[in-house]
């Protein structure tokens, strides 16, 4: 069962969190455009993954999103002009990224009407079908920025 959780001060502890989510998703694009120029002086092997964590003392994964967004997000602009805006989460850019490492194109047109767990699934899903010839990436990013205008916290009970 789904609850909305508003709180008395008219949602404003609910939209702080997100507002500062912004500000660090902004942040992210920048540090991509930087990853993106040192990937292209310096090459982008495999050792590049293992170096990124070590200097930034984040997880091999982190490093690993990190360099994949760089990598793809040029040839994505609308995609970066999202997340350099702080209007799509790093989790969403990473997902969308994916989608379109996977020749999935097709199915990233309505992305922005799902939620993480279910791009994953498109993800999964968009590994078995094949690819569209020629599809394109392409985003809404108002489309995007029209769902979660008015975002709500939502709470779960077990399942």
């Amino acid at each position: 069962m789904l609850t909305q959780v508003v709180p008395a001060d008219g949602g404003q502890l609910v939209r702080r969190p997100r507002e500062f989510e912004s500000s660090i998703v902004s942040a992210r694009a920048h540090q991509n455009e930087i990853l993106n120029r040192l990937i292209h002086t310096f090459g982008g092997g495999p050792e590049a993954g293992a170096w990124l964590a070590a200097h930034m003392d984040i997880a091999p994964e982190t490093a690993l999103q990190l360099l994949t967004q760089a990598r793809c997000l040029p040839s994505h602009p609308m995609l970066f002009a999202a997340l350099a805006h702080g209007d799509m989460s790093f989790d969403r850019a990473t997902e969308l990224v994916a989608l379109s490492e996977e020749r999935a194109a097709h199915t990233v047109d309505n992305a922005w009407m799902h939620d993480i767990a279910q791009l994953r699934r498109l993800r999964e899903i968009a590994s078995v079908i094949p690819p569209m010839a020629g599809a394109p990436l392409t985003t809404s990013a108002s489309a995007h920025h029209n769902a979660v205008a008015a975002p709500h916290v939502t709470a779960t009970s077990g399942a």
